[in-house]
């Protein structure tokens, strides 16, 4: 009886066991494929954010530097398409909504407006990056399980190919910025000041008068 008592015990106590290691495989294997989708720039410091996010159940606020002073070039760098392009576009189509709702306020209001759109543009990014790399990895990571199903070279490579960086493509993008720069600086140049353009135009006739006057002068000089 005491041996059978001392069985059933030790059986209760070992069941448990199994299931403490199966839960740390699981672990370790959606850690791989954290750092398989990421790649190696800055690995431990996105694998501890990802590893606080799953523990909480939720993301939540943080502060990227990179994605402060550099928010457009870093999507690009982490392969975040969509949301590059819609922080290429958005702050213009924003700002230039608010300054034509609030131009027949005066100057003050469209300071207030171009502050209230400006700021959270500047701040939300570095805010939100992780958490929204997160979300963005945690997809690739579900759609490549969907696709390479149960071959671990098949999954490994789509992963790999799908997460990680991009160097070349920051690169482009600079390439492309630098023409773009000063095509609207020169857009800006030719519109700049409609009273120069008004004083161009008063000043225009005298200007030509002068032209002929010197070109009336000019076979008497040559006579002389």
């Amino acid at each position: 009886m005491t041996l059978a008592r001392s069985g059933t015990s030790n059986g209760a106590e070992a069941a448990p066991a199994p299931r403490a290691r199966s839960s740390s495989r699981v672990a370790q294997s959606q850690e791989e494929l954290y750092a398989l989708v990421i790649g190696e720039a800055n690995l431990p410091r996105y694998l501890r954010k990802f590893a606080q996010f799953d523990r909480d159940g939720r993301t939540s606020a943080g502060w990227h530097w990179a994605a402060f002073f550099a928010t457009f070039w870093w999507l690009l760098y982490r392969k975040s398409w969509l949301n590059a392009a819609l922080y290429l576009f958005l702050p213009g189509v924003l700002l230039g909504l608010a300054t034509a709702i609030a131009s027949p306020f005066g100057p003050a209001a469209v300071g207030v407006a171009t502050l209230a759109i400006g700021l959270p543009l500047l701040l939300l990014p570095p805010l939100y990056a992780d958490a929204a790399y997160y979300r963005l990895c945690r997809k690739r990571i579900s759609t490549v399980l969907r696709l390479a199903g149960k071959d671990p070279e098949t999954l490994r490579a789509l992963l790999v190919g799908q997460g990680g960086t991009s160097r070349a493509a920051p690169i482009l993008a600079t390439l492309l910025a630098i023409p773009l720069a000063a095509g609207m600086l020169a857009v800006v140049s030719v519109a700049a000041d409609p009273d120069d353009r008004a004083r161009a135009r008063v000043l225009q006739p005298y200007a030509d008068g002068e032209v002929d006057r010197m070109q009336a002068d000019a076979p008497r000089t040559l006579r002389t």
